[in-house]
């Protein structure tokens, strides 16, 4: 669920070019806090829609309150400034980041010496793919169709590999 969630005005991405060390810009845009994520986007409704800025709290590796109003985050993809409307609404949304970090990077030491910014390891299950092969009607050979599936041509095929390596072992021994 959302731990919180309104306004903050969020700084511009730097841009390049010779304005832009002068460049402080803030947009107004609604932010969202989960325990996995911070969204933010420039209209409550649009954070159920495609197109919204989404950072892993996982990434999340420093929160500062640089001044009275403002916080900076520094995540894996960038560094998020932004800036609230009061201390006390700055020190609201302070405190709810930093209690993600904390229970983040406390989670993360449980589970073991996975790094933070790597994700869990996915299994991956073994494709099978059945079809079918069709003697040519031209040999003489029975012309009725044999059926795979993908194991067993593996199989089949790891086993002509060894009898090759077998052969060839037999052909170098003296």
């Amino acid at each position: 669920g959302i731990i919180i969630s309104g306004w903050l005005m969020k700084k511009k991405k730097p841009q390049s070019g010779p304005k832009s060390m002068l460049s402080s810009k803030y947009q107004k845009r609604w932010f969202e806090l989960t325990a996995a994520h911070l969204a933010y986007a420039r209209d409550p409704k649009e954070l159920n829609q495609d197109g919204i800025e989404l950072f892993h709290m996982a990434g999340l590796s420093s929160v500062q309150r640089v001044e009275d109003t403002r916080i900076e985050m520094r995540f894996t993809e960038r560094l998020l400034r932004v800036k609230a409307n009061s201390p006390s609404e700055a020190a609201r949304w302070h405190a709810a980041i930093e209690k993600v970090l904390f229970e983040s990077q406390a989670a993360l030491e449980e589970s073991g010496p996975l790094s933070r910014h790597q994700p869990a390891p996915v299994k991956k299950a073994p494709i099978v793919t059945a079809f079918t092969i069709e003697a040519d009607s031209d040999s003489d050979e029975d012309n009725s169709p044999q059926h795979y599936n993908s194991r067993q041509v593996q199989g089949r095929n790891q086993q002509q590999q060894k009898q090759q390596q077998q052969q060839e072992d037999i052909r170098v021994t003296p």
